[in-house]
């Protein structure tokens, strides 16, 4: 099963050079919120809710594959309900814990481009 969302908002301080990471929420997110995160409008609301990451998955961002390497237990309820998840892009290590992210790692541990408009596909 393949579920789409759309990048709908990029909150100015969401992208870091720093960080290997990205906070993805739902419209629903306030304004504060939305200030650190990507803003993603899925198209379909049940596949939505039927949303399971696994690792082994695939996450396309803007037309870069990464493969998802670890789930956190909050991931599916908070993705499912109200769109939120943080994607870490590195390889996780037993010290990485979060337990509302995704990890991913890609062929060149490249960081995607997140741009207003852009699809992000959920693969599985």
């Amino acid at each position: 099963m393949q579920v789409k969302a759309i990048i709908k908002k990029i909150g100015a301080k969401a992208i870091s050079v720093k960080d290997p990471m990205v906070i993805l929420f739902g419209e629903e997110a306030t304004d504060v919120i939305e200030n650190v995160s990507v803003v993603q409008k899925f198209i379909d609301k049940k596949q939505q809710v039927d949303l399971n990451p696994q690792v082994g998955d695939t996450i396309e961002i803007d037309g870069q594959t990464f493969k998802i390497e670890k789930v956190g237990q909050l991931v599916q309820d908070n993705l499912s309900t109200i769109g939120h998840v943080t994607l870490i892009f590195k390889h996780p290590s037993d010290e990485d814990q979060m337990q509302n992210a995704i990890y991913l790692a890609n062929q060149n541990n490249t960081f995607p481009k997140f741009t207003v408009g852009a699809e992000i596909l959920y693969n599985n």
